[in-house]
């Protein structure tokens, strides 16, 4: 599972805010112990970005993610308004907190699948 998420401000001390939280990656470390070990630089995140794997995503509340930008990088590499792609640690958790799911081939969508409605 991949979710896609926009870069939506900058932050002092080389981080930036996503549009994108525990509503979407879940609050759940699940797998995050284990993705540690495929960092760089071995240290905890809320989830994998995958077009730069340095990256780390300090914290999140409800809706909002806080990403850490390391000194090897630059702020400006990361600007306003573009995408990211993030790799959940716990993909049954995210799933369940969307609608449908946008099925991509080559970066595009061909498809949607409408989830299971929710009782709860």
């Amino acid at each position: 599972m991949l979710l896609l998420f926009r870069i939506i401000h900058s932050l002092l001390g080389k981080q930036f805010l996503i549009d994108c939280g525990a509503l979407g990656l879940s609050k759940d470390s699940g797998l995050g112990v284990k993705l540690n070990s495929v960092r760089p630089d071995n240290e905890f995140s809320w989830g994998y970005v995958r077009e730069a794997p340095e990256l780390r995503i300090l914290s999140i509340t409800q809706e909002l993610g806080v990403v850490q930008v390391p000194e090897s990088r630059e702020l400006c590499e990361f600007p306003i308004g573009s995408q990211i792609t993030i790799i959940p640690h716990h993909s049954c958790l995210t799933a369940a907190c969307f609608p449908s799911y946008s099925i991509m081939q080559d970066n595009k969508p061909i498809d949607s699948w409408l989830t299971c409605p929710r009782t709860w």
